[in-house]
């Protein structure tokens, strides 16, 4: 929440405090409480002030102290107890950059969040099609802090593929970032099946991604078989045209 007071002319000012309590009266708690350094302009000057995250339901009051010397022992000169709306339960994290990009080992997924409450940690999740995600890797949060925090995590895939991070809670509430798209590295060239043409035996599929699943389709895009793995059995198929895909990966397969 943030505090904002002006001040008429500022002079021998070391410092102002703004001080916080629920029940409009008791702003002794040094603890409920920030302090500012002053500009000590001799003409007004207007201070906003981040006061903290409040994850409550009842009013907050403030108070704003001037210190010339005397231990913040001065009158509230700057702005008299203020009652402010009751504050909404924040958002758990507030995500302030989220990029991807293909790096030489990998897709590199960064992100920044400006202040956490209650983060459990991020799930960083892949798609293929944007549609059906899968995690991936799991990081853990900050908890609850109002310092940004930094985070970074690599996806060895060559394949392209759609990035998103699922901010996680201590509830287990999931909150979606925006989607990123990576494109391969040309693994599209050396996706491909051995022996091609083959003669109605199984083929090898060669430089697929390990954890996605090929498919095997007919020209006119009717999907036949679908594997995870690296053999696709042939038998009872006719002699034809027929096409494999991964991802965003497609070759050509020939059965005589």
């Amino acid at each position: 929440m943030t505090v904002t007071f002006t001040t008429a002319a500022e002079a021998a000012t070391r410092s102002f405090r703004v001080y916080w309590s629920t029940d409009s009266t008791d702003f002794s708690n040094y603890s409920n409480s920030v302090q500012v350094a002053p500009r000590n302009y001799p003409i007004s000057s207007t201070y906003e002030v981040l006061a903290g995250v409040f994850n409550t339901n009842v009013p907050v009051y403030f108070k704003v102290k001037m210190d010339s010397g005397t231990n913040f022992t001065g009158t509230s000169t700057y702005a008299s107890n203020a009652l402010l709306a009751t504050e909404p339960k924040p958002l758990p994290v507030v995500l302030s950059a989220f990029e991807a990009k293909r790096v030489a080992a990998g897709a590199q997924l960064t992100w920044t969040t400006a202040s956490e409450v209650n983060n459990a940690g991020f799930q960083v999740q892949r798609s293929a099609d944007s549609r059906a995600w899968q995690t991936i890797q799991f990081l853990p949060g900050a908890g609850t802090t109002l310092t940004a925090q930094h985070y970074q995590a690599l996806d060895p895939s060559s394949s392209a593929a759609y990035y998103r991070v699922a901010q996680q809670d201590v509830s287990g509430q999931l909150t979606y970032s925006p989607v990123r798209y990576v494109a391969g590295t040309g693994l599209a060239q050396r996706f491909s099946a051995y022996p091609n043409p083959s003669q109605g035996l199984d083929v090898k599929i060669l430089g697929a991604e390990a954890s996605l699943p090929v498919q095997l389709l007919t020209t006119t895009g009717q999907q036949l078989r679908e594997i995870t793995g690296s053999t696709l059995a042939l038998a009872g198929l006719a002699p034809g045209v027929y096409i494999l895909r991964q991802g965003a990966n497609v070759t050509r397969l020939v059965i005589q």
